[in-house]
């Protein structure tokens, strides 16, 4: 909101990203293990290996919209900039010559 914008947009990529890292984590674990995974009594520890991955890509996507924010420029109000510098109190009475 600092910026001026809509958090919306930010927020509803993000969840979406994680819940797509998350789908394709088990359909790694579904490719590489077979459709029985959840059967098996070992499929704990087959499903560990994945999970570093996921929480890496997970964290790059946090980086990524991050950065996004971050290179956003700043909101600056039209009126702020054509306001005059002060000069000390003293007016400019040029324009009544």
């Amino acid at each position: 909101m600092e910026k001026g914008i809509s958090p919306w947009g930010y927020l509803g990529g993000f969840v979406g990203g994680f819940v797509l890292i998350l789908l394709a984590a088990y359909a790694g674990c579904v490719y590489f293990y077979g459709p029985n995974l959840m059967h098996d009594p070992e499929a704990q520890k087959k499903i560990e290996s994945m999970t570093p991955f996921a929480m890496m890509f997970q964290f790059l996507l946090f980086i990524f919209f991050r950065n996004r924010i971050d290179n956003i420029p700043d909101y600056h109000d039209e009126d702020d900039d054509n306001n005059p510098p002060s000069d000390g109190g003293k007016k400019d009475l040029s324009y009544f010559r």
